[in-house]
Order: structure tokens, then sequence, then C-alpha cells
């Protein structure tokens, strides 16, 4: 019977003892924006991020200087090279609840891993990184014998070298049915026509699966096929929704802008311009058949949001309105998330709540007025001056 206590104390004891690194899974280099950043803003931001109003203890863990900083206590919260000369560690692996952190009432607790991360991340030096989406995107090292060939092989030699590290084998090369059939579906969003597919596996020249894409890429349906991704950013829809959903008018218009603009093959410079102010380009694109304004449909989708037919609250229907169009817009070409700075400066990404509100104001400035958008050059110019 003390026996068996014994056994019992030892399997809990060994249940409690804290794991090794090798149990843990960890990285052999811990990376800041992969790894480390999540955790933060998940865990500490709240509490000790960029909003100074509800910052505690004077601690600020969204950017190096905060983090490294000397603490009114005296303290170091971050130590880069020593995780335990720092009291972040400290606080974190606490079993006192007055210490501990993240604190009882935030209810949430870091895992032994999350906490063993950050602890090798501060040995390793706690480099900080920007944002992954500022940092300047670089050309990777290429081996010499690769650097002649196409880019298709120096893909192939990336992918290659990543299956090897994970132990994984290759598949086997597409047959030449396969090879249309995806790249119709990609292009035109439509299955091969037969007599292509017969054409394609006939033609045994280097340049078959060239010919092919470059079909595809003349075909109409391309622009319908590709025209929908950007339609799904844009939030593109006919009507208001709500309860009545009122129909948006000429938001067709918008959609064959889209068609057109990428069959067109237009420049994607070229293509924000005509979102962001294409009623005042000093130099629009015109139609090349028909000769009326091509930039102008572009600022359409600006007007594609949900609306109510009698909203109760006018100001805050407009906030509403304009709040969803800076957040479709900065999505859209910028990636980021500045909606969030609405009420207060980004908890993740450099964006301050003034940044919100200057866009705000150039979108609440701006106002929804008829325009003869297919009118020739002469017409439009005239409209222009009234």
């Amino acid at each position: 019977m003390l026996g068996a206590g014994i056994l019992l104390l030892l399997c809990l004891l060994i249940s409690l003892w804290p794991s090794s690194p090798q149990q843990l899974d960890l990285p052999k280099t811990v990376d800041f924006n992969y790894h480390i950043r999540p955790l933060l803003s998940q865990n500490c931001f709240v509490c000790h991020g960029p909003d100074s109003s509800s910052r505690e203890a004077g601690l600020r863990l969204d950017n190096l200087e905060g983090a490294t900083a000397l603490l009114e206590s005296g303290n170091y919260a971050i130590v880069p090279g020593d995780a335990e000369g720092g009291s972040l560690i400290q606080r974190l692996r606490s079993e006192n609840p007055e210490v501990r952190m993240p604190p009882p009432e935030a209810k949430k607790i870091m895992s032994e891993r999350e906490i063993a991360l950050l602890e090798k991340w501060i040995d390793q030096g706690a480099e900080w990184k920007p944002h992954w989406a500022f940092i300047h995107p670089e050309m990777p090292d290429i081996p010499g014998n690769l650097k002649e060939t196409s880019i298709a092989h120096k893909i192939d030699h990336f992918i290659e070298e990543e299956l090897n590290r994970r132990e994984l084998k290759k598949s086997d090369q597409a047959s030449k049915n396969s090879l249309i059939r995806r790249a119709s579906y990609i292009l035109t969003g439509l299955p091969p026509a037969p007599e292509a597919v017969d054409a394609f596996i006939a033609d045994s020249s280097e340049q078959a699966f060239e010919k092919v894409v470059d079909q595809y890429l003349a075909s109409p349906h391309f622009g319908e096929r590709w025209a929908r991704h950007w339609m799904d950013l844009v939030r593109y829809g006919e009507a208001m929704g709500h309860e009545f959903d009122i129909e948006i008018s000429h938001a067709w218009e918008y959609r064959d802008y889209l068609i057109r603009a990428f069959n067109a093959d237009v420049p994607f410079d070229l293509f924000v311009k005509e979102h962001l102010a294409g009623d005042m380009l000093e130099e629009p694109r015109y139609h090349p058949a028909e000769g009326y304004n091509e930039s102008i449909f572009g600022t359409g989708y600006f007007y594609l949001g949900e609306g109510k037919h009698s909203p109760v609250d006018t100001k805050q229907e407009e906030a509403d309105k304009i709040d969803n169009m800076i957040d479709v817009t900065s999505k859209t070409f910028q990636a980021l998330t500045v909606a969030c700075s609405r009420c207060h400066d980004h908890k993740f990404d450099p964006i301050p709540t003034t940044d919100y509100y200057a866009m705000y104001g150039m979108i609440e400035s701006a106002r929804l007025g008829p325009h003869p958008a297919r009118s020739g050059k002469e017409k439009a110019s005239t409209f222009n001056k009234l």
C-alpha cells in the first residue's frame, strides 16, 4: 500500500515537472514576427500597448524602446540576451497571483511553450523586426548554376529544397491533359474545349504550353474570371442589403469596367489611381473604340456598401458608411486594418487614430453626383467645366 502511494506521488511530481525545451518542440531560431509578435499582441498589448490611456505600470511592449526601457520599479522587463535578467519572464512564471502576468482577471493563461518561446527569443538577443508588411522583399540567394535558367527552374529549386528538408517526395509531373485543364480553370474559370485539349496534346513544340496560356489570357473570359476576385475585395454587390435590399443604381457599370480593365491589362498603378481618384485624373483613360472615359468608373466601388432606406440616425449612418469605405480601401490597397483606429490607436500596426480621421475627412468631403460616364472626350470636358 505504501509502495503504491509513493508511485502515485512520483507520477504526480513528474506530471508537474516543467517540460524540457526538447519536449516543447521549440524552433532552432525564434522568429519575432512569426512566433513572438502574436503572443505579445494577444496577451500584453491591451495593458502594455500603444494606447497610453490604458497602459499599466509605464510598460510598453509594442516596440523595442519601451520593452527594454528602465521601469518605474527600477527593473527592466526585457534584457536582450538574458531572459532571467528581466522581470517579464519572472512575472510570467510567478505563482503569486498578485505578481503573475497576465493577471487572473484577464482570464488568459500563457502555456509553458509560449513562455519558453519568449524566453528563448530573449536569450537569442530579443531581435525586434518591423511588421512583415513593412519589410522590403529581398531576392533570396540563388545557386550559381541556376542563375541562367528560367524562373520556373528557380522556383522548382526552392520547392525541392523545402521538400527535402521536410523529407517529402514531390508529385509526379502533370500530364498535358491536366496542364491544360489547370490553365483553363485558373485563367478563365471554364473547362477547356475538347478540340483545344486535342490540339495541345498533339503539339510537341517547346512553346506548346506557352501558347495555351497566351490563348487563355487573350480570352474575354479571363477578365470575367479575375474581375470576380477583385469584386470580392471591394465587397461588390448590386443592392444595399439590410431590410429592403435597395438596388444600387448602375452598379453593373463598375463590374463591366473591371472586366474591361483586366482584359486590357491596365497597369496596376493606373488601376489604383482610377479607383481612388478616377474622376479627377487630368489625363483619364478612354475606351479605345467608343471613346468614353474609362477611368471615372473606378471610383464606383466607394458606394457598394450596405445602406438603409430610412435610417433613424442619419449622422450615425453616414459615419458607418464612411467607416466601411475606409475599411475596404485600406484592406484592398494597403493590406492594413486602418478601421481599427476608429476608436483608438491601432493595437498591432503603426496606425494612429489621427490617420483614420484624416482618411475620414477626405471621404466625408466627397459627394456622390451624376456624371455622363459614357460620353465622349468633348462632352465630358464640357461637363467638368460646369
